[in-house]
Protein backbone atom coordinates (compact mmCIF):
# COMPACT_ATOMS: atom_id res chain seq x y z
CA UNK A 1 0.00 0.00 0.00
CA UNK A 2 2.71 2.35 0.64
CA UNK A 3 4.75 1.39 -2.55
CA UNK A 4 2.83 0.03 -4.78
CA UNK A 5 -0.04 1.96 -5.24
CA UNK A 6 0.49 5.19 -6.86
CA UNK A 7 -1.31 8.45 -4.69
CA UNK A 8 -3.85 9.67 -7.19
CA UNK A 9 -7.00 11.63 -5.36
CA UNK A 10 -9.86 12.92 -6.99
CA UNK A 11 -12.17 14.50 -4.72
CA UNK A 12 -15.53 15.15 -6.15
CA UNK A 13 -19.23 14.10 -4.54
CA UNK A 14 -18.79 11.15 -2.05
CA UNK A 15 -15.60 9.65 -3.55
CA UNK A 16 -14.06 11.93 -1.18
CA UNK A 17 -15.66 10.54 1.46
CA UNK A 18 -16.08 6.46 0.40
CA UNK A 19 -13.42 4.20 -0.28
CA UNK A 20 -13.11 2.24 -3.59
CA UNK A 21 -12.94 -1.65 -3.64
CA UNK A 22 -9.72 -3.11 -2.40
CA UNK A 23 -9.87 -5.31 -5.14
CA UNK A 24 -10.46 -2.43 -8.26
CA UNK A 25 -7.18 -0.58 -5.82
CA UNK A 26 -5.18 -3.70 -6.29
CA UNK A 27 -5.73 -4.17 -9.94
CA UNK A 28 -5.68 -0.85 -11.20
CA UNK A 29 -2.28 0.14 -8.31
CA UNK A 30 -3.40 3.99 -7.73
CA UNK A 31 -5.82 5.49 -5.15
CA UNK A 32 -5.92 8.17 -2.55
CA UNK A 33 -5.41 7.85 1.38
CA UNK A 34 -8.15 5.81 2.13
CA UNK A 35 -7.97 3.63 -0.78
CA UNK A 36 -4.44 2.81 0.57
CA UNK A 37 -5.67 2.40 4.05
CA UNK A 38 -8.43 0.18 2.56
CA UNK A 39 -5.78 -2.07 0.89
CA UNK A 40 -3.62 -2.33 4.01
CA UNK A 41 -6.92 -3.22 5.96
CA UNK A 42 -7.58 -5.90 3.31
CA UNK A 43 -4.33 -7.66 3.30
CA UNK A 44 -4.35 -7.56 7.07
CA UNK A 45 -7.61 -8.86 7.18
CA UNK A 46 -6.63 -11.89 5.44
CA UNK A 47 -3.76 -12.57 7.99
CA UNK A 48 -6.24 -12.05 10.99
CA UNK A 49 -5.10 -9.08 11.70
CA UNK A 50 -7.66 -6.39 12.72
CA UNK A 51 -7.32 -2.57 11.30
CA UNK A 52 -9.74 0.31 11.35
CA UNK A 53 -9.80 3.72 9.71
CA UNK A 54 -8.47 6.75 11.61
CA UNK A 55 -10.02 10.41 10.08
CA UNK A 56 -7.06 13.00 10.71
CA UNK A 57 -6.11 16.83 9.72
CA UNK A 58 -2.32 16.96 8.05
CA UNK A 59 -2.45 20.49 10.33
CA UNK A 60 -2.13 19.94 14.16
CA UNK A 61 -5.00 21.00 15.91
CA UNK A 62 -7.55 21.44 13.41
CA UNK A 63 -9.89 18.29 14.65
CA UNK A 64 -11.07 19.37 17.74
CA UNK A 65 -13.73 17.93 19.91
CA UNK A 66 -15.34 21.51 20.39
CA UNK A 67 -16.60 21.74 16.65
CA UNK A 68 -17.07 18.40 14.75
CA UNK A 69 -17.30 18.80 11.18
CA UNK A 70 -15.88 16.43 8.02
CA UNK A 71 -14.68 19.59 6.63
CA UNK A 72 -11.68 19.18 9.70
CA UNK A 73 -11.03 15.66 7.79
CA UNK A 74 -8.59 15.71 4.94
CA UNK A 75 -6.47 12.67 5.26
CA UNK A 76 -6.98 8.73 6.58
CA UNK A 77 -4.39 6.64 8.12
CA UNK A 78 -4.89 3.18 9.66
CA UNK A 79 -4.87 1.88 12.70
CA UNK A 80 -3.61 -1.46 13.14
CA UNK A 81 -4.55 -3.88 16.40
CA UNK A 82 -1.39 -5.64 17.52
CA UNK A 83 -1.57 -9.18 18.09
CA UNK A 84 -1.22 -10.34 21.82
CA UNK A 85 2.19 -10.98 22.30
CA UNK A 86 4.09 -9.70 19.19
CA UNK A 87 6.76 -7.85 20.06
CA UNK A 88 6.83 -3.87 19.68
CA UNK A 89 10.67 -2.54 20.09
CA UNK A 90 11.24 0.11 17.55
CA UNK A 91 7.31 1.16 17.34
CA UNK A 92 6.55 4.34 18.26
CA UNK A 93 3.25 5.06 16.89
CA UNK A 94 1.67 2.77 19.84
CA UNK A 95 -1.18 3.95 21.76
CA UNK A 96 -3.64 2.01 24.30
CA UNK A 97 -6.76 1.72 23.69
CA UNK A 98 -9.11 0.54 26.43
CA UNK A 99 -11.30 -1.43 24.15
CA UNK A 100 -9.03 -2.91 21.40
CA UNK A 101 -5.95 -2.68 23.58
CA UNK A 102 -2.65 -1.85 21.57
CA UNK A 103 -2.99 0.31 18.29
CA UNK A 104 -0.56 1.19 16.12
CA UNK A 105 -0.59 4.54 13.90
CA UNK A 106 0.70 3.98 10.23
CA UNK A 107 0.48 6.62 7.27
CA UNK A 108 0.83 4.49 3.97
CA UNK A 109 0.49 7.39 1.71
CA UNK A 110 3.44 8.77 3.49
CA UNK A 111 6.40 6.94 1.19
CA UNK A 112 9.01 7.99 3.26
CA UNK A 113 8.34 7.11 7.25
CA UNK A 114 8.89 3.91 8.19
CA UNK A 115 6.52 1.33 9.63
CA UNK A 116 5.77 1.86 13.27
CA UNK A 117 6.40 5.87 13.24
CA UNK A 118 3.90 8.57 12.88
CA UNK A 119 5.05 11.67 10.63
CA UNK A 120 6.06 14.63 12.87
CA UNK A 121 2.85 16.75 11.23
CA UNK A 122 0.39 14.12 12.48
CA UNK A 123 2.31 13.36 16.13
CA UNK A 124 0.60 14.98 19.09
CA UNK A 125 -2.80 15.95 17.33
CA UNK A 126 -6.11 14.21 17.45
CA UNK A 127 -7.94 11.47 15.57
CA UNK A 128 -11.80 10.15 14.58
CA UNK A 129 -11.00 6.43 15.18
CA UNK A 130 -13.47 4.19 13.31
CA UNK A 131 -14.23 1.17 14.55
CA UNK A 132 -17.23 -0.79 14.36
CA UNK A 133 -18.66 0.44 17.63
CA UNK A 134 -18.72 3.90 15.51
CA UNK A 135 -16.20 6.67 15.39
CA UNK A 136 -14.64 8.17 18.82
CA UNK A 137 -12.12 10.95 18.64
CA UNK A 138 -8.20 9.89 20.00
CA UNK A 139 -4.76 11.14 21.09
CA UNK A 140 -2.17 11.11 18.53
CA UNK A 141 0.97 11.33 20.40
CA UNK A 142 4.50 12.32 20.20
CA UNK A 143 7.05 9.88 19.51
CA UNK A 144 9.70 9.83 22.54
CA UNK A 145 13.00 12.20 21.63
CA UNK A 146 15.10 9.22 20.68
CA UNK A 147 12.73 8.56 17.49
CA UNK A 148 14.13 11.65 15.70
CA UNK A 149 17.41 12.00 16.17
CA UNK A 150 20.15 13.83 14.25
CA UNK A 151 24.11 12.77 14.74
CA UNK A 152 26.40 15.39 13.17
CA UNK A 153 30.48 14.00 13.09
CA UNK A 154 33.33 16.14 11.93
CA UNK A 155 37.03 15.61 11.80
CA UNK A 156 38.91 18.92 10.04
CA UNK A 157 42.06 20.57 10.33
CA UNK A 158 43.58 24.04 10.04
CA UNK A 159 46.39 24.93 7.79
CA UNK A 160 48.54 27.83 8.39
CA UNK A 161 47.15 30.03 5.88
CA UNK A 162 43.91 29.65 7.76
CA UNK A 163 42.26 26.84 5.36
CA UNK A 164 39.67 24.42 7.02
CA UNK A 165 39.39 20.70 5.41
CA UNK A 166 38.03 17.86 6.15
CA UNK A 167 35.04 15.32 6.10
CA UNK A 168 31.74 15.58 7.47
CA UNK A 169 29.57 12.48 8.82
CA UNK A 170 25.62 12.83 9.68
CA UNK A 171 23.81 9.74 10.35
CA UNK A 172 19.24 10.45 10.62
CA UNK A 173 17.28 7.12 11.70
CA UNK A 174 13.65 7.44 12.19
CA UNK A 175 11.48 10.42 11.56
CA UNK A 176 14.59 12.66 10.90
CA UNK A 177 15.26 10.13 8.14
CA UNK A 178 11.88 10.83 7.01
CA UNK A 179 12.36 13.95 6.65
CA UNK A 180 15.36 14.05 4.98
CA UNK A 181 13.84 11.28 2.45
CA UNK A 182 11.01 13.92 1.84
CA UNK A 183 13.57 16.86 0.79
CA UNK A 184 16.19 14.48 -1.47
CA UNK A 185 14.59 11.36 -2.51
CA UNK A 186 12.87 12.90 -6.04
CA UNK A 187 16.41 15.02 -6.69
CA UNK A 188 18.87 14.03 -9.28
CA UNK A 189 22.51 13.52 -7.94
CA UNK A 190 23.58 17.26 -9.80
CA UNK A 191 20.09 18.42 -7.31
CA UNK A 192 21.21 16.37 -4.32
CA UNK A 193 24.76 18.62 -4.55
CA UNK A 194 22.87 21.73 -4.87
CA UNK A 195 20.42 20.98 -1.56
CA UNK A 196 24.08 20.06 0.26
CA UNK A 197 25.72 23.65 -1.27
CA UNK A 198 22.80 25.71 0.06
CA UNK A 199 23.45 24.84 3.50
CA UNK A 200 27.28 25.08 3.17
CA UNK A 201 26.69 28.19 1.96
CA UNK A 202 24.90 29.58 5.31
CA UNK A 203 28.64 28.00 6.90
CA UNK A 204 31.46 29.75 5.17
CA UNK A 205 31.58 32.19 3.02
CA UNK A 206 33.84 30.25 0.36
CA UNK A 207 34.35 27.12 0.17
CA UNK A 208 34.43 23.70 -2.15
CA UNK A 209 32.74 20.16 -1.81
CA UNK A 210 33.30 16.89 -3.22
CA UNK A 211 32.78 13.42 -2.60
CA UNK A 212 29.12 13.97 -1.71
CA UNK A 213 27.14 10.73 -0.84
CA UNK A 214 23.66 9.75 0.43
CA UNK A 215 22.82 6.54 1.30
CA UNK A 216 19.94 4.42 2.28
CA UNK A 217 17.36 7.32 0.22
CA UNK A 218 15.31 4.26 -0.70
CA UNK A 219 15.58 1.94 2.34
CA UNK A 220 13.10 2.79 4.84
CA UNK A 221 14.41 0.47 7.20
CA UNK A 222 18.31 1.95 7.82
CA UNK A 223 19.31 5.05 8.72
CA UNK A 224 19.92 7.73 6.29
CA UNK A 225 23.51 8.76 5.47
CA UNK A 226 25.46 11.96 4.44
CA UNK A 227 29.04 12.00 4.21
CA UNK A 228 31.43 15.00 2.37
CA UNK A 229 34.23 16.37 2.00
CA UNK A 230 34.66 20.10 2.39
CA UNK A 231 37.35 22.85 1.86
CA UNK A 232 36.56 26.36 3.19
CA UNK A 233 39.72 28.98 2.86
CA UNK A 234 39.98 31.49 5.29
CA UNK A 235 37.88 30.01 7.62
CA UNK A 236 40.35 31.11 10.49
CA UNK A 237 41.20 34.53 10.85
CA UNK A 238 44.55 35.94 11.41
CA UNK A 239 44.21 39.06 13.98
CA UNK A 240 47.52 40.32 16.02
CA UNK A 241 49.57 37.07 15.80
CA UNK A 242 46.44 35.34 17.19
CA UNK A 243 43.92 33.21 15.33
CA UNK A 244 40.69 33.35 15.34
CA UNK A 245 38.40 29.88 15.16
CA UNK A 246 34.18 29.40 15.21
CA UNK A 247 34.30 26.04 16.93
CA UNK A 248 31.27 25.52 15.43
CA UNK A 249 32.29 24.86 11.18
CA UNK A 250 29.34 22.28 10.79
CA UNK A 251 26.34 21.20 12.19
CA UNK A 252 22.69 19.51 11.29
CA UNK A 253 21.18 23.28 11.48
CA UNK A 254 20.05 26.09 13.74
CA UNK A 255 17.20 26.27 15.96
CA UNK A 256 14.66 28.91 14.76
CA UNK A 257 14.66 32.13 15.52
CA UNK A 258 11.03 34.23 16.96
CA UNK A 259 10.40 37.23 16.62
CA UNK A 260 9.16 39.51 19.49
CA UNK A 261 5.57 40.20 18.49
CA UNK A 262 2.93 39.14 21.16
CA UNK A 263 1.55 36.11 20.22
CA UNK A 264 -2.06 35.24 20.40
CA UNK A 265 -1.78 31.22 19.77
CA UNK A 266 0.81 28.61 21.03
CA UNK A 267 4.36 27.83 19.31
CA UNK A 268 4.50 25.06 17.08
CA UNK A 269 7.75 23.39 16.94
CA UNK A 270 8.52 20.61 14.35
CA UNK A 271 8.70 17.86 16.95
CA UNK A 272 10.49 15.86 19.28
CA UNK A 273 13.97 15.44 18.28
CA UNK A 274 17.33 15.05 19.60
CA UNK A 275 20.68 16.69 17.82
CA UNK A 276 23.98 16.24 18.96
CA UNK A 277 27.45 17.63 17.08
CA UNK A 278 30.80 16.44 17.36
CA UNK A 279 33.13 18.61 15.62
CA UNK A 280 37.35 18.14 15.80
CA UNK A 281 39.13 20.66 14.46
CA UNK A 282 43.00 19.95 14.24
CA UNK A 283 44.78 23.22 14.54
CA UNK A 284 48.84 24.04 13.50
CA UNK A 285 51.65 23.13 15.61
CA UNK A 286 52.51 25.59 18.66
CA UNK A 287 49.08 27.41 19.81
CA UNK A 288 47.68 27.80 23.16
CA UNK A 289 43.99 28.62 23.76
CA UNK A 290 43.99 32.01 25.03
CA UNK A 291 39.96 32.71 25.22
CA UNK A 292 37.70 29.69 25.39
CA UNK A 293 33.50 30.01 25.17
CA UNK A 294 32.16 28.85 28.61
CA UNK A 295 30.01 25.76 28.78
CA UNK A 296 26.35 25.79 28.26
CA UNK A 297 23.43 24.41 29.87
CA UNK A 298 20.12 25.40 29.53
CA UNK A 299 16.48 24.91 29.37
CA UNK A 300 12.89 25.80 28.80
CA UNK A 301 9.26 24.99 27.45
CA UNK A 302 10.13 21.27 26.76
CA UNK A 303 13.76 22.28 24.71
CA UNK A 304 17.07 21.34 26.42
CA UNK A 305 20.60 22.49 25.08
CA UNK A 306 24.40 21.50 26.37
CA UNK A 307 27.50 22.36 24.22
CA UNK A 308 31.29 22.67 25.41
CA UNK A 309 34.32 23.79 23.83
CA UNK A 310 37.54 22.53 24.48
CA UNK A 311 41.39 22.35 23.38
CA UNK A 312 43.67 19.69 24.18
CA UNK A 313 47.07 19.26 22.53
CA UNK A 314 46.35 20.27 18.98
CA UNK A 315 42.61 19.40 18.79
CA UNK A 316 39.79 22.16 19.11
CA UNK A 317 36.62 20.12 20.24
CA UNK A 318 32.88 21.38 20.41
CA UNK A 319 30.03 18.89 21.31
CA UNK A 320 26.45 19.95 21.76
CA UNK A 321 22.72 18.00 22.12
CA UNK A 322 19.39 19.92 21.14
CA UNK A 323 16.70 18.11 22.56
CA UNK A 324 12.98 18.54 21.87
CA UNK A 325 10.48 16.78 24.15
CA UNK A 326 7.46 18.14 22.04
CA UNK A 327 5.55 19.81 19.73
CA UNK A 328 3.20 22.38 20.81
CA UNK A 329 4.55 25.21 23.36
CA UNK A 330 2.17 27.02 25.35
CA UNK A 331 1.76 31.09 24.72
CA UNK A 332 3.23 32.10 28.07
CA UNK A 333 5.87 30.08 27.50
CA UNK A 334 7.08 31.51 24.20
CA UNK A 335 9.03 34.37 25.87
CA UNK A 336 11.48 31.97 27.56
CA UNK A 337 11.88 29.74 24.57
CA UNK A 338 12.97 33.01 22.25
CA UNK A 339 15.31 33.44 24.97
CA UNK A 340 16.58 30.10 24.56
CA UNK A 341 17.19 29.93 21.19
CA UNK A 342 18.96 33.68 21.28
CA UNK A 343 21.35 32.24 23.63
CA UNK A 344 21.48 29.09 21.63
CA UNK A 345 22.44 31.08 18.44
CA UNK A 346 24.84 33.11 20.27
CA UNK A 347 26.36 29.45 20.98
CA UNK A 348 26.63 29.03 17.51
CA UNK A 349 28.68 32.05 17.12
CA UNK A 350 31.11 32.07 19.26
CA UNK A 351 35.08 32.15 18.67
CA UNK A 352 38.22 30.99 19.75
CA UNK A 353 41.06 33.21 20.16
CA UNK A 354 44.60 30.79 20.41
CA UNK A 355 48.10 32.23 20.49
CA UNK A 356 51.65 30.89 19.96
CA UNK A 357 52.70 29.19 22.57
Amino acid sequence: AQREVRYVAIEIGTGSYQPRPASDIFAHRYGDCKDKVTVLSTMLHEIGVDSYYVLVNTARGVVSSDFPSLGAINHVIAAIRIPAGSPTNGLYSIIEHPRLGKLLLFDPTNATTAFGSLPKYLQESRGLLVSGDGGELIELPAQPAESSRLTVTAKLKIGTDGTLEGDVHEIRPGTAAAEYREQVASLSDAERTKFMEKRLTQRFSSYEMRDLVIENVNDLTLDVIVRFHVTAPGYAKHAAGMLIVRPRAFGGGSVPTIDGKERLYAYELNGPSIETEDIEISMPNGLVADEMPAPQRRSAAGVSYTSESSFVGRVLRFRSETRVQQCIVSRAAVEDLSRLFASIHTTERNSVVVKTN
